[in-house]
C-alpha cells in the first residue's frame, strides 16, 4: 500500500506538513512515532492505551513498519529491546499496569547502551476508569532512572514522542513517554508534522555484548547520563514558566493537568496575577524552575493526577532552599488524594488563596431543576455484560451447576481480569477475587491444597490466560492442586476492542495464521480432565461444569463461543429471540438470573406477578440462550425474522450453510431434560 493510498483511509496518515487535521491523544502518540520514521511498535490491548497500537498496525502497510500485537507486554519491550540492538527506532505501547509487566525487562535494558531509540508510552488511567486500580508510571521512570516526558496537548504528544526518539538514541536509554486518559481519549485538533524514513537498515551488532553485567559499572554509567538528561533536555523547551513578579502566589503543574491550572486561572481572571510552571520532564525534573518559584512564592499549589510524585519534589527543593513557603497539594490534602484534579476543586483552592475571586454560579437554577428531575426518573443501571455475551450463558450454567451439586457455601471461585470479571456483580455474584493478569491460577493453587474441603475453580479468559495464566496453569499440573480451571474463550481480547489473541486463528496483526488450541495447551501441561463445550449451548455447558466439579484431580472446562461484538466472527444468519405473551408467566428468572439487557419488563395483567418480559429487538443478537433460560417455554425464536435473514442471505447462505447449521443447531431444540432440572434450581 502506497502513501497516497493511506490518506485515503485517515487523516492521521497524511503526509502534510503544517496541515491541521481532528484527531485522538492516542492518535497524535502514534503519529509522533510514524514522523519519527518507527521501524517496529508493539504492545498489548489495554484501555486507555489500545488506540496507539491501532493506528500503527492501520498505518504499517502504509510506511512499511512492522507493528504487532505481542501476547503480553514484558514480550513486546523485549520485542522492542531486539530492535534498538538492531539499531532500528522502535515504541512500546502500554496501559499503567503493562508497565509492571514488562517492568523486569526495563530495570535491564537501562543498564545497557542501546542503539535505535526505544520509546515506551505509557498511558495511565487516572481514577481507574477502565481498571481495578490508578498507578503513576512516573514513579517507574524515576526507578529506572530513565527520562520521562509528560505532553499536556496533542500536538505535544506527537512532538515529545518524535524528540523521545532522538532523547534515547542521544543518551542511549529507553525514554518514556507519560499519557494519562484524558489526553489519550481526547479529540481536538492537532497539526501534522513532517514524516522522516528510517536512515539505516537494521542489522544486529554482533561486535559487542548487550548486557549490563556485571552490573556496578552499568550503573555508574546510568547514574551519569540522567545527570546529562537536563543539559540534553534543555534545547526542546518542553518546560514552560510564567512568572508573575508582583505575585506570591504560584501553581506548578504537571502534564495534562497545566490545562486543568490554565482554565482554573482563566475562570477567576488570575492568569496575570498567579505563576504559572507546566512541567513535561518528569524525570528529570527541571530544577532550575523549580528553585525560581520557590524563592518568589510564599505559596505555592502543586497540581497533578494519580500520585504526589511533583509535590515530593518540590518540598525536596524547598528544604535544599533555605525557604519555607507554603504547599498546597494532593499531599497537603488540600486537592484529591485519589482519583482526577478537577477545575473546579483548583478553583476552590485558589478562591480561598485571592479572596473575590470565585466566579459567580453560571448555572441556569431553572435548567438545573429540571435536570435534577430527569434523573430522578432514570432507572439505575449496573454492570452488565453485552447482550448476546457468551460469558453470561457461562455464568449461568456454572451457578445452575454448582446450585444442582450442593456446593454453593463449599466453593472458592477465583476470577482474574477481562470482560468476564463482571461475573463478580449481580445476576451471578460468583467471582470472589480478582488481583492481576493470570493471578486466579496461582491463587486457586493455594486455596486447594491449604483449604482441602472446599471446591475450588478459577475462572479466566483466553487472552489472559496466554498473556499471563500460562506459568499458573502449569503449577496447578504440577502441584496436582485439584483446581477446576474455567476458561471463558471468546477468540478475542474482547474487553479492549475485539483484537485477536492467540487463539483466534488470526496472527497478532490481523492476516490469516498460526492458532493456538487451549486445550492443547492444557495437554501438554498434564491436565488429564478437558472438557470443551459452547458457550451458548447452556444444557451442555450445565453437564460439562457437573462433571469437572467432581473431579479430585486438575481438570479444565473451554466455554467457546466468539464475542457477540467480534465481526470477524458475525454469524451470517441472524436469528432473533421473541417472547410467547401467552407463556409468559413473570417469574422474572430471566430477569433477575440471567439478566440479558435484551431482555425487558413491562407491566401485565395476565401474570400472577403483574409483569411481563419482552424482547428489544434492537439489543437482541440473537444468541438464543435465553431459551434454555425460561422454565415455561416462553422464549422462542422469532421465525419470521429468521426467514427474512435467510432471504437475504440465501446467495451465500449455500456455503455456509453447514457452520451456521452447526452453530445454531441447537436453538431450534431446546433441551427438555434442561428445562424440567431448571425449575429446582
Amino acid at each position: 500500500m502506497t502513501r497516497d493510498a493511506g490518506t485515503l483511509i485517515k487523516p492521521i496518515f497524511r503526509d502534510a506538513p503544517g496541515e491541521q487535521i481532528l484527531a485522538m491523544g492516542n492518535q497524535a502518540l502514534a503519529r509522533g512515532a510514524i514522523e519519527a520514521g518507527v521501524q517496529l511498535a508493539t504492545g498489548y490491548p489495554g484501555t486507555p492505551s489500545t488506540e496507539i497500537m491501532e493506528t500503527l498496525i492501520a498505518g504499517s502497510p502504509v510506511f512499511a513498519y512492522k507493528a504487532f500485537w505481542a501476547v503480553n507486554e514484558k514480550v513486546a519491550f523485549d520485542a522492542a529491546t531486539g530492535a534498538s540492538f538492531a539499531g532500528a527506532r522502535s515504541l512500546v505501547a502500554v496501559k499503567h499496569v503493562g508497565v509492571n509487566v514488562l517492568s523486569d525487562s526495563l530495570l535491564q535494558i537501562n543498564h545497557i547502551d542501546i542503539a535505535g531509540g526505544l520509546v515506551l508510552v505509557a498511558v495511565d488511567d487516572v481514577g481507574g476508569m477502565s481498571s481495578n486500580n490508578e498507578q503513576d508510571s512516573r514513579f517507574y521512570a524515576a526507578f529506572a532512572e530513565i527520562p520521562c516526558l509528560e505532553p499536556a496537548t496533542l500536538d505535544e504528544a506527537r512532538e515529545m514522542v518524535k524528540a523521545a526518539f532522538e532523547i534515547s538514541e542521544n543518551m542511549g536509554v529507553p525514554v518514556m513517554v507519560r499519557s494519562v486518559n484524558r489526553l489519550s481519549h481526547l479529540t481536538a485538533s492537532m497539526m501534522l508534522g513532517e514524516i522522516h524514513s528510517p536512515d539505516r537498515k537494521p542489522e544486529f551488532d554482533n561486535s559487542r555484548i548487550w548486557a549490563g553485567f556485571p552490573p556496578l559499572e552499568p550503573h555508574r554509567r546510568l547514574r551519569e547520563k540522567i545527570k546529562s538528561a537536563v543539559r540534553v533536555l534543555e534545547p526542546y523547551g518542553f518546560n514552560k514558566l510564567n512568572l508573575q513578579p508582583e505575585s506570591d502566589i504560584a501553581v506548578i503543574s504537571a502534564g495534562f493537568t497545566v490545562n486543568y491550572a490554565v482554565e482554573a486561572l482563566r475562570e477567576l481572571d488570575l492568569s496575570e496575577r498567579v505563576t504559572l510552571l507546566g512541567v513535561r520532564t518528569a524525570n528529570p525534573l527541571p530544577g532550575e524552575m523549580l528553585l525560581k518559584v520557590i524563592e518568589h512564592a510564599n505559596t505555592i499549589i502543586v497540581v497533578e493526577d494519580v500520585n504526589w510524585y511533583l509535590e515530593n519534589a518540590v518540598l525536596e527543593t524547598i528544604a535544599q532552599s533555605g525557604r519555607q513557603p507554603r504547599v498546597i497539594g494532593r499531599k497537603s490534602g488540600d486537592l484529591p488524594a485519589v482519583g482526577e484534579t478537577t477545575v473546579d476543586s483548583l478553583i476552590e483552592v485558589l478562591g480561598k488563596l485571592v479572596p473575590g475571586s470565585v466566579p459567580l454560579p453560571a448555572v441556569d437554577e431553572n435548567l438545573a431543576g429540571i435536570t435534577r428531575e430527569i434523573r430522578a426518573k432514570l432507572p439505575a443501571r449496573g454492570i452488565n455484560f453485552c447482550a448476546g455475551c457468551p460469558h453470561r450463558g457461562s455464568y449461568y450454567s456454572l451457578s445452575k451447576a454448582i446450585r444442582s451439586l450442593g456446593l454453593g457455601q463449599k466453593m472458592a471461585v477465583i476470577g482474574d481480569i477481562g470482560c468476564y470479571t463482571l461475573g463478580i456483580w449481580e445476576p451471578f455474584s460468583i467471582l470472589k477475587s480478582m488481583t492481576s493478569m493470570g493471578a486466579s491460577m496461582g491463587t486457586a493453587t493455594a486455596i486447594a491444597h491449604l483449604s482441602p474441603t472446599q471446591k475450588v475453580l478459577a475462572v479466566i479468559g483466553d487472552s489472559t490466560l496466554f498473556h499471563a495464566g500460562q506459568p499458573g496453569l502449569l503449577q496447578i499440573a504440577l502441584n496436582q492442586a485439584p483446581v477446576t480451571v474455567v476458561v471463558t474463550d471468546n477468540r478475542v481480547t474482547a474487553m479492549t476492542g475485539a483484537q485477536a489473541d492467540a487463539s483466534t486463528g488470526l496472527d497478532l496483526r490481523g492476516g490469516t495464521d498460526h492458532s493456538v488450541k487451549i486445550e492443547d495447551l492444557a495437554r501438554a501441561y498434564g491436565f488429564k480432565h478437558i472438557f470443551v463445550g459452547d458457550a451458548y449451548n447452556i444444557p451442555q455447558m450445565f453437564s460439562l461444569y457437573r462433571k469437572a466439579l467432581v473431579i479430585d484431580a486438575p481438570s479444565m472446562v473451554i466455554a467457546r463461543r466468539e464475542c457477540a461484538l467480534a465481526e470477524q466472527t458475525a454469524p451470517l444468519i441472524q436469528t432473533r429471540a421473541k417472547v410467547k405473551v401467552n407463556k409468559c408467566t413473570g417469574c422474572m428468572e430471566c430477569i433477575d438470573n440471567f439478566g440479558c439487557p435484551a431482555l425487558q419488563v413491562r407491566a401485565s395483567n395476565l401474570t400472577e406477578s403483574g409483569k411481563e418480559v419482552f424482547v428489544d429487538i434492537d439489543a437482541c443478537v440473537g444468541c438464543g440462550e435465553c431459551r434454555y433460560v425460561c422454565p415455561d417455554d416462553a422464549i422462542t425464536v422469532d421465525f419470521p425474522a429468521l426467514v427474512k435473514s435467510i432471504q437475504e442471505n440465501r446467495r451465500q447462505l449455500f456455503s455456509a450453510a453447514f457452520k451456521t447449521l452447526k452453530k445454531n443447531y441447537w436453538k431450534l431444540k431446546p433441551a427438555w431434560s434442561f428445562k424440567k432440572k431448571l425449575r429446582t434450581l
